[in-house]
């Protein structure tokens, strides 16, 4: 994936309905149109991996996507990368057909990684309104000079957790991806998992 660097746009999310961890592929793939990965069914994985809980579908991205990462009620233009589960109703017995029967529904995000560059009032009108449905638990300084900023976070439901990390004068390094590859170095970047 190239690097792209992104000029954040903050607007106000019109649809509330937006995919998000918990939510399925098909439902993120609305919102936002095809991903990148050219992907035009999502790949049938064993019925023992779905069994054992351990089948996912990893680094699935749109690369230019208005996205509003944390629920706070604005857009941001960056990059998402989400991680699904298999785990839709009967799946297993409708892999054990021939041929294997599943589709986007049957994949719920586990996790969503949102990249982008952020200026400093953007920055600032994101925590503010942060405020309203996630707890900030703690923000550590990391590196040397400048550094970064680096902030746990849990939905005061208690449904979700979350890390952002903001860099205001330089980069930040982003959250590993499990695949190897390594995604672009922008200034902000968030990830969302379920918190159980």
């Amino acid at each position: 994936m190239p690097v792209v660097f992104l000029i954040v746009m903050l607007f106000a999310v019109a649809d509330p309905g937006w995919a998000f961890p918990g939510q399925t592929a098909a439902e993120l793939i609305q919102a936002l149109g095809p991903s990148a990965n050219g992907y035009v069914a999502p790949p049938a994985p064993s019925a023992e991996a779905v069994r054992a809980g351990s089948a996912q579908l990893g680094s699935v991205y749109w690369p230019q996507a208005s996205y509003d990462p944390l629920r706070t009620g604005s857009a941001l233009t960056g990059i998402l990368v989400a991680t699904f589960d298999y785990r839709g109703p009967d799946l297993i017995a409708r892999l054990q057909k021939s041929p294997p029967e599943v589709g986007w529904p049957d994949l719920v995000s586990r996790s969503e990684v949102f990249l982008s560059f952020v200026p400093p009032a953007g920055f600032k009108a994101l925590l503010a309104a942060l405020q309203v449905t996630w707890v900030v638990q703690s923000r550590t300084h990391q590196g040397s000079g400048d550094g970064y900023d680096l902030y746990a976070l849990v939905s005061k439901d208690g449904a979700l957790a979350a890390e952002l990390s903001y860099s205001e004068k330089g980069e930040v390094p982003p959250p590993p991806d499990p695949t190897g590859k390594r995604p672009p170095t922008l200034n902000f970047w968030s990830r969302v998992t379920p918190a159980r």
